[in-house]
């Protein structure tokens, strides 16, 4: 985790030296649907992003990314010797801290990644994973239409879901 954060701040650095007109915020939000092991338990996501993009050229924008996302837990169904039990299973929140890349593949396409840690709220032990977020989407100038896959990974562990966004670039 520490290098992760390491890399983040770098590059938060390296970019702090770049024109700061040609850098923009954009804000959204995301709907999601776990997949894998993670759809046993949770039924969907929903969340808020920010991130902060410098202009490198007329392909590559670099930046920084936050927000918060919440997994909304299932109400699971166990059957032992003719008697059903029931168990909520509790909400899990997270906000992401990561670098984030956005390549302008043709006039309206774009392809992008987010890589770095989720802090997991309320999380006991268990305090964050590796981040990482791919990402297809449309631009249209003041507004993206993406999709992506929300991925988390510790200890060869992974869990995520694929995604719907919407940011609105400022």
């Amino acid at each position: 985790m520490k290098k992760i954060l390491l890399y983040v701040a770098l590059l938060f650095i390296s970019l702090s030296n770049v024109n700061a007109q040609e850098g923009h915020f954009k804000a959204g939000t995301h709907l999601g649907f776990p997949v894998g092991k993670l759809s046993d338990n949770y039924s969907f996501n929903l969340g808020i992003d920010v991130a902060y993009l410098w202009k490198l050229n007329n392909i590559t924008e670099l930046g920084i990314t936050t927000g918060f996302s919440n997994y909304f837990g299932k109400t699971v169904s166990a059957s032992y010797w003719g008697y059903t039990f029931n168990s909520d299973i509790k909400d899990v929140q997270i906000i992401p801290l990561a670098a984030t890349a956005k390549f302008n593949i043709a006039n309206d396409f774009f392809i992008g990644t987010d890589l770095g840690y989720a802090f997991f709220l309320d999380g006991g032990d268990e305090t964050g994973a590796f981040y990482f977020q791919p990402k297809v989407g449309l631009d249209f100038k003041k507004s993206e239409l993406y999709l992506s896959y929300k991925g988390m990974s510790k200890n060869g562990n992974n869990i995520g879901s694929v995604n719907l966004g919407y940011a609105y670039n400022f």
